[in-house]
């Protein structure tokens, strides 16, 4: 079957898609036109977090992070105030996880510990239903990162 994307969770798909292939310029292109037809915090949330892991990918890490930073702004904002705490609570776990791993990857240590810290922070107050299981082990393996010349 092939037709043009229709949905925002579509579009969000195919820019997702387009990043793993390395194809970041496409990716860009999906994730502007999701954002344009989103219609629930979760859809607006996981697009801008879309683009934070694309730009941290693509080595703009200030633009990454900008944009990591708009998703976890999305969320405090007045037109999105009807998802309950623990939906809010588990956006921000995840935001902040793959935030830190994306930092992660480009050996920015520091930024990877804040960002578990906070992760862990949302995780604490409770509501959190999913969390990796391998929890653990990344906290292991962000213990053994050398910190990159210029973060």
């Amino acid at each position: 079957m092939r037709r043009v994307p229709a949905t925002a969770v579509e579009y969000i798909l195919v820019a997702e898609a387009y990043s793993v292939a390395s194809e970041y310029g496409l990716a860009e292109q999906m994730f502007a036109e999701a954002e344009g037809r989103a219609q629930t915090l979760v859809e607006l949330v996981t697009i801008r977090r879309g683009m934070g892991l694309l730009r941290l990918n693509s080595g703009d890490s200030d633009w990454g992070r900008e944009h990591f930073q708009r998703a976890l702004r999305t969320m405090e904002a007045a037109e999105y105030r009807d998802p309950p705490t623990s939906v809010r609570n588990q956006l921000g776990f995840d935001t902040e996880m793959l935030w830190s791993d994306a930092e992660l990857r480009q050996q920015h240590c520091r930024a990877a510990r804040e960002h578990l810290e906070r992760a862990e922070a949302y995780r604490s107050t409770g509501g959190i239903i999913r969390a990796p299981n391998d929890l653990d082990a990344y906290a292991k393996r962000l213990a053994s990162c050398k910190e990159a010349t210029s973060p």
